[in-house]
């Protein structure tokens, strides 16, 4: 669980807490790296003939990785960093994008209308 969370580690946390939310991912990330480098050799020695075991290990880490990912994590291209907060509190996941996607634009349009009425105050003016 700490691999994803140094990977999306940007998005996750608030304004307020997102320094500290990036030491502690990149801290994670480096212990997970050296916990890897370190266990590699001795999975390759004890791990079937010739360490085939430790592919397969790593593969099926992968293959749950894969699923944590596609069923868990939604989807952030374009959505801005406050708008995070809203993204990761939807659920299911799958339907988070959608949803503040659509938000966003009811606010820009709401915005667009709200400008526009300013302008024609002024114009008037």
């Amino acid at each position: 669980m700490l691999i994803p969370f140094a990977v999306i580690n940007a998005e996750m946390f608030s304004q307020r807490t997102r320094n500290i939310g990036q030491l502690f991912a990149s801290m994670a990330n480096w212990l997970w790296t050296f916990i890897i480098a370190r266990i590699t050799p001795n999975m390759i020695d004890g791990m079937g003939k010739s360490g085939y075991g430790m592919y397969f290990l790593f593969g099926s880490v992968t293959l749950c990785g894969l699923a944590f990912v596609w069923f868990l994590i939604p989807e952030t291209k374009a959505v801005p960093l406050d708008k995070m907060d809203r993204l990761f509190e939807i659920r299911p996941c799958r339907k988070a994008y959608p949803t503040v996607m659509e938000e966003l634009q009811t606010e820009n349009i709401d915005r667009d209308e709200m400008l526009g009425k300013l302008a024609d105050k002024s114009e008037h003016a």
